[in-house]
C-alpha cells in the first residue's frame, strides 16, 4: 500500500484506512481505489449508508435508497419532453424514495424539478416556474 498522511484521526480495520478530517472521510478499496466523502455542516440524526459496488450502468442514473441506507443506482432520464417524463406516476423517480425537496434535473433542458410531496402522486415544481407537474 502506499505511503498515505492523514490530517486528522486515523483507524485501521483489516487492513483498509479510513482518514478523519472535520467533515470528510476517504475509503480505499482492496485494489487502492477511494471513495471521498463530505458530510454536511450539521445532520438531524447518524445514519449509516451502503454504497453500490460501481458507479452506475448507464449515463443519467441517480442513486436512490431504500430508507434504511442500502442504495442502488436507478435509470432516470428526463427528455426534452420533461413534463410527461417527471409527471408519469410509474415513473421510478415518483416510485423510489420521493420525498418533500427531493430535486431532479433534466440535462436535456437545464430544468430542475423539486417535489412537493413524498408520495408518487405528489406534484413536481420545475425551476423555470413554467407550472406544477402532477404525475398520473
Amino acid at each position: 500500500m502506499a505511503k498515505t498522511t492523514f490530517s486528522g484521526p486515523v483507524e485501521s480495520q483489516n487492513g483498509f484506512i479510513g482518514a478523519f478530517t472535520s467533515t470528510q472521510i476517504q475509503l480505499q478499496s482492496n485494489n487502492s481505489n477511494t471513495i471521498t466523502l463530505d458530510a454536511p455542516n450539521s445532520l438531524a440524526s447518524s445514519y449509516t449508508l451502503l454504497l453500490p459496488p460501481n458507479d452506475g450502468t448507464a449515463s443519467g442514473q441517480v442513486l436512490t435508497t431504500d430508507g434504511n441506507g442500502v442504495t442502488t443506482w436507478v435509470s432516470f432520464a428526463l427528455s426534452t419532453a420533461s413534463a410527461a417524463a417527471v409527471g408519469a406516476i410509474a415513473n421510478a423517480v415518483n416510485t423510489t424514495g420521493k420525498y418533500t425537496g427531493k430535486m431532479v434535473v433534466d440535462y436535456a433542458t437545464g430544468i430542475i424539478y423539486t417535489a412537493t410531496g413524498s408520495t408518487a402522486g405528489s406534484a413536481w415544481a420545475p425551476s423555470d416556474a413554467s407550472g406544477l407537474v402532477t404525475p398520473a
